[in-house]
C-alpha cells in the first residue's frame, strides 16, 4: 500500500483536539482522528463542544465521522447519529434522511451518501443539498473545510467537489480511500483487487417478510459477486445488494460475499441473519383526531411481524364490520362516530391491541389567530345555523321569521329541546363600530326521529355487594321514546 499526502497551503496543523475510535477495521475523521474494535464508539481529547460525549443509547455502529467540533455515527439500519456543537445546525439531522451507506464530517457541515446514489450535504438546521443522484460508483467520502467533498469511485479514481474540483493530483487511480484535513489531503492506494469499503452487517427479519444484504466494494476492473449461506453458494445471489423474498425458518444463519476481478479476490466477514417469529409490534399507534362533520377521514396504524398480519378496528371494543385494513376510513362523519377506536392486529404468533384513538367530532371549523380563544369552538355545540366573524367588538342578534329572539346575542345560536315551533328561517344581525350586516336565511326544520345511540353502554367490572352504574346517551325525539 501507498499513502500520497498533498499539501495545498501554509503549514499542517497537526493537532488533533479529539480522537473517535469505532469498534470496527475501517474509519476516517476529519478533525478528530479515529482508530477501530465491535459496534461501539469511544471518544477522547477535546470536548469543549461536547464532540467526545458519545450518546449512551448509539448501538450498532458501522462509521463514523469526525467533523471541526462535532461527530457522526452511522448505524447499521442506515440512519445517522450526531452529537458536539449544533452553532451551525450539524446536529439537526434532516428527518428524511434515510437509508445511508456513507459518511463524512466537514468544519460546519456533513455528508452522506444514501443507497441509491443520491450524495448530500446539509447544515444549517437540516437544509439538504443534493451534490449528486443515482451515482452508483460512489464508494468513498471525505469532507474538506471549509465546503469541500473527495470521493472515491468503484474504479478506484477520487472525483472531488467544490472547492476540490481542480485540485486531484494527475494520474491519482487504484485509490481505496481517502482522508482530509484543512490544508492536506490523503489517499489509501491498492493493487486494484476487490476492496470492501462497507461489508455486510447483521441483519433481523420477520417470519414472511422481506430483507436485504449490501455491500461496498472498490476494484480497478469489473468486479463479480458471490452471495453465500451457510457457506454454500446461493444461486443468483451474484450482485452488491441481494434481496431475500419471503423469508423461512432455514433462511436463517450466516452469510458472506466473494468479490473478485482479474486482479484478485476478497471475502468478507461472516454476518448473521436473525428470523424472529413473534407477535405483532406496533410502529405507530392511531391518533386522535378532531374533525369537522360530514368531513371524510382515515385512521392507520403503523405494524411489522412475521406475516400475515390480519387487522379488526374496533369503535367504543365493538368490532366494525368490513374493518379489516391497517387503514379505517370514515365517511361523512357525523356525531354517531364520536369515540374511542382501535385495531386488533394478529398472526399466527399472538395477537396486539393498540391504544384508543379518540375521534371528537365538530360542527364548526376554526381557524387562524387565536389570541382571545376566537378559534375554540365549543366541542359540544349542535344545531348551528350560522357562523360570522369580524374586526373589533361585534353584537350579535338572532331572528326568528324576522322577529328578536330575547337573548339569543352570542356567535352561536343553540336551541335546546326542539319542537315544532322552532321551525322556520333564522338569521342573524351583526354590528360593529363601522356597520352592520345581515346574514342569509338558514332554515330549521323540526321532524320526528327515530333514537339513535350515540354513545353505547362500556363494560364495567364491580366487586360483588357494590352498586354498578351503566350509561348510554341516546339521540332522538324525545317523546317518541317509551319510557322504561
Amino acid at each position: 500500500m501507498l499513502l500520497h499526502t498533498q499539501r495545498l497551503f501554509g503549514e499542517i496543523d497537526m493537532k488533533w483536539p479529539a480522537v473517535l475510535a469505532l469498534i470496527w477495521p475501517w474509519a476516517v475523521g476529519n478533525i478528530f482522528g479515529a482508530e477501530v474494535a465491535v459496534s461501539s464508539v469511544v471518544a477522547w481529547g477535546d470536548n469543549r463542544t461536547g464532540q467526545t460525549n458519545v450518546p449512551s443509547d448509539l448501538t450498532n455502529a458501522v462509521a463514523i465521522a469526525a467533523g471541526e467540533n462535532h461527530s457522526l455515527a452511522l448505524k447499521s439500519d442506515g440512519m445517522i447519529v450526531a452529537w458536539g456543537t449544533n452553532d451551525y445546525g450539524q446536529l439537526q439531522i434532516p428527518w428524511n434522511l434515510t437509508n445511508v451507506v456513507a459518511i463524512a464530517a466537514g468544519g460546519e457541515y456533513s455528508t452522506a451518501l444514501q443507497r441509491d446514489g443520491t450524495l448530500l450535504r446539509w447544515n444549517g438546521y437540516g437544509n439538504l443539498q443534493k451534490i449528486a443522484v443515482g451515482s452508483s460508483n460512489i464508494s468513498v467520502l471525505a469532507c474538506c473545510s471549509p465546503y469541500g467533498l473527495l470521493v472515491v469511485q468503484v474504479d478506484g479514481r477520487v472525483v472531488g467537489w467544490g472547492s476540490e474540483a481542480s485540485k486531484i493530483p494527475p494520474g491519482l487511480s487504484n485509490v481505496v480511500s481517502v482522508a482530509a484535513r484543512v490544508s492536506h489531503r490523503l489517499a489509501l492506494l491498492w493493487n486494484g483487487s476487490p476492496w470492501i469499503t462497507a461489508p455486510p452487517s447483521n441483519q433481523v427479519a420477520y417470519l414472511g417478510t422481506t430483507t436485504q444484504f449490501s455491500v461496498q466494494a472498490i476494484g480497478a476492473q469489473s468486479m463479480r459477486f458471490q452471495w453465500q449461506h451457510n457457506g454454500e453458494n446461493i444461486p443468483g445471489a451474484t450482485n452488491a445488494v441481494p434481496i431475500l423474498t419471503d423469508l423461512s425458518r432455514n433462511q436463517a444463519g450466516e452469510y458472506q460475499v466473494i468479490i473478485d476481478n482479474p486482479l484478485g479476490e476478497t471475502v468478507s466477514d461472516r454476518v448473521v441473519l436473525e428470523i424472529r417469529e413473534v407477535p405483532p409490534a406496533i410502529l405507530r399507534q392511531p391518533e386522535f383526531r378532531t374533525v369537522v362533520r360530514w368531513m371524510t377521514i382515515p385512521i392507520s396504524v403503523t405494524a411489522e411481524g412475521p406475516l400475515p398480519l390480519s387487522y379488526q378496528w374496533q369503535f367504543n371494543g365493538a368490532d366494525l364490520a368490513g374493518a379489516t385494513n391497517p387503514v379505517l376510513t370514515l365517511t361523512d362523519v357525523q356525531l354517531t362516530n364520536r369515540g374511542s377506536y382501535r385495531v386488533v392486529i394478529t398472526n399466527a404468533f399472538g395477537t396486539t391491541t393498540s391504544s384508543n384513538a379518540v375521534v371528537e367530532v365538530v360542527v364548526v371549523a376554526a381557524w387562524g389567530n387565536n389570541t382571545y380563544g376566537q378559534t375554540n369552538g365549543p366541542m359540544d355545540m349542535t344545531n348551528v345555523a350560522a357562523i360570522a366573524a369580524g374586526a373589533g367588538s361585534l353584537h350579535y342578534q338572532w331572528l326568528q321569521n324576522g322577529d328578536i329572539i330575547p337573548g339569543a346575542t352570542n356567535a352561536t345560536l343553540i336551541i335546546g329541546n326542539l319542537a315544532p315551533i322552532h321551525s322556520g328561517d333564522y338569521q342573524v344581525r351583526i354590528r360593529n363600530t363601522l356597520g352592520e350586516t345581515l346574514s342569509p336565511l338558514a332554515r330549521l326544520t323540526t321532524a320526528d326521529a327515530l333514537p339513535t345511540i350515540v354513545q353505547q353502554p362500556q363494560n364495567v367490572q364491580v366487586v360483588k355487594g357494590f352498586s354498578a352504574r351503566l350509561k348510554v346517551t341516546v339521540e332522538g325525539t324525545a317523546d317518541k321514546i317509551p319510557q322504561p
